[in-house]
C-alpha cells in the first residue's frame, strides 16, 4: 500500500522516551515540496495523457494542484502549511517520484 502525503511529510518524530518533538519547516520548504508535486503532476498535462483522465480524475488533479498552489496564501505559518499539504490522487503514480524530504 502506497504511503500518504501526510505520512511522508509528517514533521513528529518519537524518542525513545516516547517524548514527540515537532520539527519546524520553513516556507522555503513548503515551497520545494510543492514546486516538486507541481512539476511531477505536470505529467497529467499533455493532451494526450489528459484525454486518458475521466471527469473524475481531471476534477481531482485539478483541485490538488489549485490546493497546492493556494498554500502559501491559505495558511499563516510554514508549519500550517506544511501539515496541511493536500493529499495526492492515489491513482496519480506522483509519490514514488517524490524526492525524499528529510527532517
Amino acid at each position: 500500500m502506497m504511503q500518504s502525503i501526510s505520512a511522508i511529510l509528517d514533521r513528529s518524530f518519537t524518542d525513545g522516551d516516547g517524548t514527540v518533538t515537532y520539527v519546524d519547516k520553513t516556507w522555503y520548504e513548503v515551497r520545494l515540496v510543492r514546486n516538486n508535486l507541481l512539476t511531477l503532476s505536470d505529467i497529467w498535462y499533455p493532451k494526450d495523457r489528459w484525454d486518458q483522465l475521466n471527469t473524475t480524475k481531471k476534477g481531482e488533479m485539478n483541485t490538488f494542484r489549485q490546493d497546492l498552489r493556494d498554500l502559501t496564501g491559505t495558511w499563516e505559518s510554514a508549519n500550517d502549511a506544511w501539515d496541511n499539504m493536500p493529499e495526492v490522487p492515489s491513482w496519480s503514480m506522483l509519490l514514488p517520484a517524490l524526492p525524499e524530504v528529510t527532517q
